[in-house]
This record gives structure tokens, C-alpha cells and sequence, in this order.
């Protein structure tokens, strides 16, 4: 059981002013959870999903992607993307580049959804609840994504991927992608179409209250 206690502060922010902040303590005192990330966590809001032994595609029109993730039409959230680790473990035969790349409007909402992933998992492994976004080891963009951020890459032909990619996102890092609903994301090489079943990778997000600019 934790007690909330008011704590008055100088707010920075572009017009200044001062602002009440609820601080969480538990009964000995000690702070709570105050990591916006790790309340969500604990909350039951954050996500992952993995994909295992694929030949990751190329972007390309009609990408037939092996590492999707949809937040539908009318969701009421954003998805935010937080953390994508990934690792190949054949040696790739050109120079190649991780990126994420998005269709959004009815190039997402038409897709055509093959597979839902069995990967997915809660922050609260076992007990959480199902988010509203759905991963997919299997769909089919319309049109051609666009790119939204490169990941890492492998830099020379005799690279087998030996070290893992790992990015980051969200408030410490200043970079944040942020999915509004009717969006599908994708996750693909961008030079050719990687060697062989040796691609394995996880991806993270956490789930918004949606609201329009």
C-alpha cells in the first residue's frame, strides 16, 4: 500500500509558473516506481514480441513483412515504440541496413493480416492483459512503407552478425516514434532481402491515450 504526498515545485516549461507533482511513498518512506516507463510496466501497458529464424524481406511495394505491428483504425492509442534488439547469425552477402518503416491510413488498414505472432508478452510476463495493438510474423503492406528510422546494419559481406543490434527510444534518448491508430509497422532490411533463416529479433512498445494535434 503506498500514500500520495503533495510536493510543490518550479515547473520548466516554456511559460514557467508553479505546478503540484504527486510523489508515491511507500510506508517506509522509500519512493515508488517513479519511472514513467516502469509504472507502465508495472501497470500492465507495456509489450514485446519476438520473431525467430526468418529471412527478413527487403522494403519493397507490397512488402510482405515477417515482423509487423498493427494499431488498428479507431484504437484510441498511440504505440510507442521503445526498444528493438536483433541479431543474425549467418554471414550477410551485401552491405545491409535494419530500418523500421510505416504505412499508415489504407495503406495499414488494407493490408492483408496473414499470421498474428504467438511471441507476444506482457511487461508482467503471465498475468498481464492483452494490449489493443496485434503483432504479426506475417502480413502484406499495400503500396510501399516508409522509412521512420534506421536501426543498425551489417557493414561488410564477411559480417555474420556476430554482435548484436540493440536502439533504444523514448525520453532519454530524445527520439520517440509514436504510432496513431490505422498505422502498421514493419520491420525490414533496406538494401536486399537477408541471407538464409538467420535473422531472430524482439521489439517493444507500450500503448497511449490517442489524442488528435
Amino acid at each position: 500500500m503506498t500514500d500520495d504526498i503533495i510536493m510543490r515545485g518550479r515547473k520548466i516549461n516554456r511559460v514557467g509558473g508553479i505546478s503540484d507533482q504527486v510523489v508515491r511513498s511507500a510506508d517506509d518512506s522509500s519512493l515508488v516506481e517513479t519511472s514513467i516507463y516502469g509504472e507502465d510496466a508495472i501497470r500492465g501497458n507495456q509489450f514485446s514480441f519476438s520473431v525467430a529464424a526468418v529471412t527478413l524481406p527487403v522494403n519493397a511495394a507490397t512488402l510482405a513483412s515477417k515482423m509487423g505491428l498493427y494499431n488498428p483504425a479507431n484504437s484510441g492509442i498511440f504505440v510507442e515504440i521503445l526498444e528493438i534488439s536483433a541479431h543474425y547469425v549467418v554471414a550477410t552477402t551485401v552491405v545491409n541496413a535494419l530500418g523500421l518503416y510505416v504505412s499508415q491510413g489504407s495503406n495499414a488498414t488494407g493490408a492483408t493480416f496473414t499470421t498474428p505472432a504467438t511471441t507476444t508478452l506482457n511487461a508482467r510476463v503471465g498475468e498481464g492483459p492483452a494490449g489493443i495493438a496485434t503483432a504479426y510474423s506475417a502480413v502484406t503492406h499495400v503500396g510501399t512503407p516508409a522509412l521512420v528510422d534506421i536501426v543498425g546494419g551489417w557493414g561488410a559481406v564477411t559480417d555474420s552478425g556476430s554482435g548484436a543490434i540493440y536502439k533504444t527510444y523514448g525520453l532519454s534518448t530524445g527520439r520517440r516514434i509514436l504510432l496513431p491508430p490505422a498505422s502498421l509497422l514493419a520491420v525490414a532490411m533496406t538494401t536486399a532481402a537477408g541471407t538464409g533463416s538467420g535473422f531472430t529479433a524482439s521489439l517493444a512498445w507500450r500503448e497511449l491515450p490517442y489524442f488528435s494535434m
